[in-house]
C-alpha cells in the first residue's frame, strides 16, 4: 500500500520509525488485501482499499497550518492507528477461538487496566444474546429464531453462528485493535506480532488511538496524563484521535458498497442491508460549498428508511466534529504554536438537511418524514386501560399483587446472595387491604416489604408504560446467574401501573429501595392522564405501598365477589387480604398449591420435568375436591385462568384419542417462557414445550387407575360391570370436545378391555366394533347382559344421547361418518380405516332427522336399506360382511331400554399398519405398552 505523500514524508524523518511502520504494513497488507472477513460477510468494504482511503482522507483533513507542527511519531501513529482501527473485522476462526478459550493473552497496556478476560466477556455476551427480543434477532439475523450454542469445531459454524460472532467482535473490535497492536494478531498458535519489542510503547499508543475511535473523544483524552495530553511521546495524540474518527466517518461514499453486489446477493441482516443502502445513497462528497469550512454530501436515498438513516449519520458526524473541535480547543487553544492544529472542515452539509426542500427538488417516491408508532403517555393510559382489560378492577389488584410478590422474592434473592442484609418487615410479605373504615371514600392499599424502588427506577420503568425493570441490565446483574433468572417473577410486560387505573383514577405511591436509607424514600400521587408528577422525599420502610381511592361501584363489586381478587396461590411469600370496616376480616385464600421443588409424597400433585422450566406440577385435586372440572393454570404462584381449554388440543395430540379433562397446572417459570397473553388471563399458544412430558405422566396416571379398577371387578367381563364400575373411577378420561361429565369410551372384548387409543386398537387387529350410545338416564348401554358379547367381537358404549333432536341428529351424523365436528360417537375409530358401516335405527327417527338443516339427504342416500324390520331398519354402506346377529332380539332389547339404535363399524385387513412410517406412537400407547405389554387388558384370576 502506498502511503499518502505528506504522511510518508513525516515518517521518513525517523528511519527506525519508518522501518517499524513498514513492518506492520507488510503484515497487515496481505491479511486485509482480499477482505476475507469470515464473520462479517455482509459488511461494507473494510479491505486494504478502505484503509488506504481512510489514510488519504486523514491527510486531506489535516490543515496546511498543522503540518509544520507534526512529527515523525505523529505520522507513524496516524498510519498505524488507521491500519489497526478495523483490523479485528479480519480475525480468523482460529483467532476467535483462541480469544474465547483463553489462549490469547494480551500484554498490559499503559492506558487500560483490569479488563474482563475474553472468555468471560464471551459468556456475558451469550447470556445477553439468549435474551435478544424478536426485534433484535430479526435486525441481526433476518429471523427471530432463538440463539444456538456455538460449536467447538470451526467447520460446524453455520452462517448464523458467524453473524452472532460478528456481532460480538463488532462490539469489542476497538479493544481488540488495541490488543493486537501490543500483543499481535490472534491465531491457531502464538500471536503474530506487528512490531519489535523496542517499539512496544509506540504500538501501545497507536492501538489506544485506534481504540478511541469507538468511544467519546473527551473520555479517551482524559485517560492521558494531564501533563502529557498535548504532547505524549512526541505525538499529538488528541489531534490524531480527531483526525482518525472524522476520516473514518467520511468514508461513506458509494464505492464502499457497490450496488451491483446487492443485486447479485441477498443480505440476511436487515442492519447490514440498511448500512449498504446508506453508502449507496451517497452520490458525491466535495467542498464546493459556500461555507469554506464545510463539506457537502450529496445523497440520493432510495427509501424513507435510508433517508432517515443518512440524516442520523450526518447528525452524528456533525456532533463528532463539534465535540472534536471543542476538545482540540481545550487541549491546544492557549498553547501556540500547537493552537494552529486543526482540520479543514468544521461543518457537514447535505441536500437532505431540509426534508421539505429535498422533497420539492427531487420528488422521491416516498415522504421524507419519520412516521412511526410513538408513545404519548397521557393519551396512552386513556386509550388502553379499558380496551386492554375491560371493566375488571380485580385485574388491577392482580397486577399490583404480582409486582409486590416479585419485589419480596427479589428481596429474598438479594439476601441469599449476600447483597443485602435481612430487613425488618411485617409478619406478612404483602398486605392487601380494602379499607372502608373511616367513613370517607373506600380505599384499596397494597403494601409490600420487598426491594422497593429508587427514584431512577420509578422514572425509567414504573412511569414508562411497557418498560419492565425486570428486563434491565441492573435487574439481570442482581438476579441472573449463567443466563437464568434466580427469581420466579410474575410481572413481565411493564403494564402494572396501567392496570392500577382500573381501580380508580388516582394512585399514591410510597417507596424506598432496600439499598437506600430511611430518609431516601419518596412519595408521589398521579392521576390517569397526568402530564407532570411531583415527587417528594419522605420516610418509609424498604418496600412499596400503593393507595387507590375506589368508587362505590368498585367497592361493592370487590366486597360481593371477594373471590375475584383472590389471585395468589402459594404460601410464601405470604399475601394477606383484609376487608376493614368497623372490624378487620381476613379473607381466605382459596388455592394453596405446592411450592417449587417441594416434596409431593403426601399430596395429590404430580411432577413432570421439562428443560427450561424450574418445576411443573399437575393434579386432579380440584376436580376430586369440588366434583367439577376446575382446571386452573397457575404461573409462578399467580392464577392465570380457570377452565382454560387452550392446552387441551396439545395434550390430546400427544395422548392420541385418549383425551383428558385438563388437570390443574402449576408452572414455575423464572425465564418467562410459558406463553401467557398480555392480559394474563389465558395461555396464548395451543402447544407448550412440555406437552409431551405432561401427556406421558397423565397417561401413566390414567392407565394405572384404569388397570386397578378393571382388575378389581367382580369375576366375569360384562358390559354392565365395565360401564358401572370401571368408567366412573377413571377421573380425567374424556373425549375430544365437551369434557364435562364425559369419559373416553372403553372397548370391551371377549377377553378384556382396550382403551380407545388408535395405536392400541390397531395392535389388537380388530375387524369390527359395535357402538352403543348409552342412555343418559342410567349411563348404561342398550346391552347390559353377556348376550351381546357372544356375537360382537368388540363392543363399546359411548356417552349417550338424549331425546332432543340435536342430540339424535349428531349421533346419526357421526354414524354416517365424516362429521366428527358434531360429536364423538365414531371419531375414536376413524384412524383405523373404516371400510363399511351398518346403522340400526327406528324408521321414524330417519323420517324426522333426514331433513334439511339436520342430516343431509345426500349423505343419508349413501346408505341402502339392508333389512326392513317394521318399526326398525338396518341400513348399510361400504364393504360389510354377512350378517350373523339375531336382529329381532336386538330390536327387542333396544326397545326395552328405550335406546336410539346402534352402529357397527368394519375395518380393512391392513388397519394394523401405521398410516405413516415416521409417525410416533401416542403417549398413552407408550405407557400402556410398558404397563400391560399387550393391547388388551385381561382380567386376572382371583383364585
Amino acid at each position: 500500500m502506498q502511503l499518502p505523500p505528506r504522511i510518508e514524508n513525516l515518517i521518513r524523518q525517523d528511519h527506525a520509525l519508518n522501518a517499524a511502520v513498514l513492518k506492520a504494513l507488510s503484515i497487515v497488507e496481505p491479511w486485509t488485501l482480499d477482505n476475507r472477513t469470515v464473520f462479517f460477510h455482509e459488511y461494507t468494504d473494510h479491505s486494504l482499499k478502505h484503509l488506504a482511503e481512510v489514510l488519504l482522507t486523514a491527510e486531506g483533513l489535516i490543515s496546511d497550518e498543522s503540518w509544520p507542527h507534526l512529527t515523525a511519531e505523529d505520522g507513524a501513529v496516524i498510519t498505524l492507528s488507521v491500519l489497526l482501527h478495523d483490523c479485528a473485522l479480519h480475525i480468523s476462526e482460529d483467532g476467535f477461538f483462541s480469544l474465547i478459550e483463553g489462549r490469547y493473552q494480551s500484554a498490559p497496556s499503559r492506558y487500560i487496566q483490569n479488563e474482563m478476560a475474553w472468555p468471560a466477556l464471551w459468556d456475558q455476551f451469550l447470556t445477553e444474546a439468549r435474551r435478544f427480543d424478536q426485534r433484535k434477532l430479526h435486525a441481526l439475523f433476518g429471523s427471530s429464531d432463538p440463539i444456538q450454542d456455538i460449536p467447538s469445531n470451526k467447520l460446524d459454524l453455520t452462517f448464523k453462528h458467524r453473524l452472532l460472532i460478528g456481532e460480538f467482535l463488532r462490539r469489542h473490535h476497538a479493544r481488540l485493535a488495541h490488543e493486537i497492536a501490543i500483543s499481535g494478531i490472534p491465531g491457531p498458535n502464538s500471536p503474530l506480532s506487528l512490531a519489535d519489542d523496542e517499539f512496544r510503547d509506540l504500538m501501545d499508543l497507536s492501538g489506544y488511538v485506534a481504540r478511541s475511535h469507538n468511544s467519546s473523544i473527551r473520555s479517551a483524552v482524559d485517560v492521558l496524563e494531564p501533563n502529557q495530553r498535548r504532547v505524549h511521546r512526541n505525538c499529538r495524540a488528541p489531534f490524531i484521535m480527531m483526525v482518525l474518527r472524522i476520516a473514518d466517518y467520511l468514508q461513506i461514499h458509494s464505492s464502499r458498497a457497490p450496488g451491483q453486489l446487492l443485486r447479485l446477493k441477498s443480505l440476511v441482516s436487515p442492519v447490514s442491508r440498511g448500512e449498504w443502502r446508506k453508502h449507496m445513497s451517497v452520490r458525491e462528497i466535495n467542498q464546493a460549498h459556500d461555507d469554506p469550512e464545510a463539506i457537502f454530501v450529496d445523497c440520493e436515498p432510495e427509501s424513507a428508511a435510508t433517508f432517515l438513516g443518512m440524516q442520523s449519520l450526518l447528525r452524528d458526524i456533525q456532533s463528532e466534529l463539534d465535540k472534536s473541535w471543542a476538545v482540540l480547543g481545550e487541549v491546544y487553544g492557549r498553547l501556540p504554536p500547537l493552537s494552529s492544529l486543526g482540520i479543514t472542515i468544521r461543518r457537514i452539509r447535505s441536500n437532505i438537511d431540509d426534508p421539505h426542500l429535498f422533497w420539492k427538488q427531487r420528488k422521491p417516491p416516498f415522504l421524507p418524514r419519520d412516521f412511526r408508532f410513538k408513545t404519548a403517555s397521557a393519551e396512552l393510559m386513556d386509550l388502553l386501560v379499558m380496551p386492554l382489560y375491560g371493566e375488571k378492577p380485580e385485574i388491577g389488584i392482580r397486577e399490583l399483587v404480582q409486582n409486590a410478590v416479585d419485589a419480596c422474592r427479589e428481596r429474598d434473592d438479594l439476601i441469599v446472595k449476600g447483597l443485602v442484609t435481612s430487613t425488618l418487615k411485617s409478619s406478612d410479605d404483602v398486605i392487601v387491604t380494602l379499607n372502608c373504615s373511616d367513613g370517607s371514600a373506600a380505599k384499596l392499599v397494597i403494601e409490600d416489604f420487598g426491594v422497593g424502588m429508587t427514584s431512577d427506577v420509578v422514572d425509567k420503568y414504573l412511569l414508562n408504560i411497557g418498560a419492565s425493570f425486570r428486563r434491565s441490565d441492573i435487574w439481570r446483574k442482581n438476579h441472573e446467574s449463567a443466563g437464568h433468572s434466580t427469581v420466579h417473577r410474575t410481572g413481565r410486560f411493564g403494564i402494572g401501573l396501567l392496570a392500577a387505573f382500573l381501580l380508580g383514577p388516582e394512585i399514591k405511591v410510597t417507596t424506598r429501595s432496600i439499598f437506600d436509607t430511611e430518609d431516601d424514600a419518596i412519595t408521589f400521587s398521579c392521576k390517569q392522564g397526568s402530564e407532570s408528577i411531583e415527587v417528594r422525599p419522605c420516610k418509609f420502610h424498604a418496600g412499596t405501598r400503593i393507595e387507590i381511592p375506589i368508587s362505590d361501584k368498585v367497592k361493592a363489586k370487590l366486597i360481593k365477589e371477594a373471590g375475584l381478587w383472590d389471585w395468589y396461590c402459594l404460601a410464601s411469600p405470604s399475601v394477606k387480604r383484609i376487608f376493614a370496616d368497623e372490624t378487620e376480616t381476613h379473607l381466605r385464600q382459596k388455592y394453596t398449591v405446592p411450592e417449587c421443588d417441594s416434596n409431593l409424597d403426601s399430596t395429590k400433585w404430580r411432577r413432570v420435568f421439562a428443560e427450561g422450566y424450574d418445576d411443573i406440577l399437575w393434579s386432579y385435586e380440584m376436580l376430586e375436591k369440588w366434583g367439577r372440572p376446575d382446571d386452573i393454570v397457575i404461573c409462578n404462584g399467580v392464577m392465570v385462568c380457570q377452565n382454560s381449554r387452550k392446552l387441551t388440543p396439545a395434550i390430546s395430540e400427544e395422548l392420541g384419542y385418549i383425551s383428558a379433562t385438563p388437570p390443574s397446572l402449576v408452572v414455575f417459570d423464572a425465564d418467562g417462557r410459558f406463553p401467557i397473553n398480555l392480559q394474563r388471563d389465558a395461555v396464548v399458544m395451543d402447544h407448550t414445550e412440555f406437552q409431551k412430558e405432561l401427556a406421558l405422566d397423565l397417561s401413566n396416571y390414567l392407565a394405572t387407575r384404569l388397570i386397578h379398577k378393571f382388575e378389581n371387578l367382580n369375576p366375569g367381563i360384562t358390559p354392565e360391570n365395565v360401564l358401572l364400575t370401571v368408567k366412573p373411577g377413571i377421573i380425567g378420561m374424556s373425549p375430544t370436545g365437551d369434557y364435562r361429565n364425559k369419559i373416553s369410551p372403553i372397548v370391551i372384548s371377549k377377553t378384556g378391555i382396550i382403551p380407545t387409543d388408535a395405536d392400541l386398537l390397531r395392535a389388537a387387529k380388530i375387524t369390527s366394533i359395535v357402538i352403543d350410545p348409552a342412555n343418559v338416564s342410567n349411563s348404561r348401554g342398550a346391552f347390559t347382559s353377556q348376550s351381546l358379547t357372544e356375537w360382537a367381537e368388540h363392543y363399546v358404549a359411548v356417552d349417550g344421547i338424549t331425546h332432543t333432536k340435536i342430540s339424535r341428529t349428531n349421533f346419526l351424523r357421526d354414524s354416517i361418518g365424516g362429521y366428527e365436528q358434531y360429536g364423538t360417537s365414531t371419531v375414536f375409530f376413524e384412524p383405523l380405516g373404516v371400510v363399511g358401516r351398518r346403522i340400526l335405527v327406528r324408521k321414524k327417527d330417519v323420517s324426522e332427522l333426514v331433513t334439511p338443516g339436520n342430516v343431509p339427504r345426500s349423505q343419508w342416500n349413501r346408505l341402502t336399506l339392508e333389512v326392513d324390520l317394521g318399526a326398525w331398519g338396518l341400513w348399510a354402506m361400504g364393504i360389510v360382511p354377512p350378517l350373523t346377529l339375531d336382529l329381532s332380539a336386538v330390536c327387542a332389547e333396544l326397545t326395552l331400554t328405550d335406546s336410539f339404535g346402534i352402529t357397527l363399524l368394519y375395518f380393512g385387513s391392513d388397519t394394523n399398519i401405521r398410516e405413516a412410517a415416521d409417525s410416533q406412537p401416542s403417549a398413552f400407547s407408550e405407557v400402556w405398552d410398558q404397563l400391560v405389554r399387550a393391547p388388551v387388558l385381561q382380567q386376572r384370576s382371583r383364585y
